[in-house]
C-alpha cells in the first residue's frame, strides 16, 4: 500500500530528481528572442536599402 502513495520509495535511486532552475531558462529565452528580433530588423533594413538603391 505504501508503494501506491510514494512510488519513488522503492527501487528508484535516481539522484537527479530536481527541477530545472527557471531563471536560467528565462534568461536563455530572452537572449534568443532578442537575437531573433535583431536579425529580423537587420533583414528589413538590408531589404529596404537594396530596394532604395535600384
Amino acid at each position: 500500500m505504501d508503494e501506491l502513495k510514494n512510488p519513488d520509495s522503492k527501487g528508484n535511486n535516481n539522484s537527479s530528481n530536481h527541477l530545472p532552475k527557471t531563471g536560467e531558462q528565462i534568461r536563455g529565452q530572452m537572449i534568443m528572442t532578442t537575437t531573433g528580433a535583431i536579425i529580423i530588423a537587420l533583414t528589413f533594413v538590408i531589404v529596404k536599402k537594396r530596394k532604395k538603391d535600384r
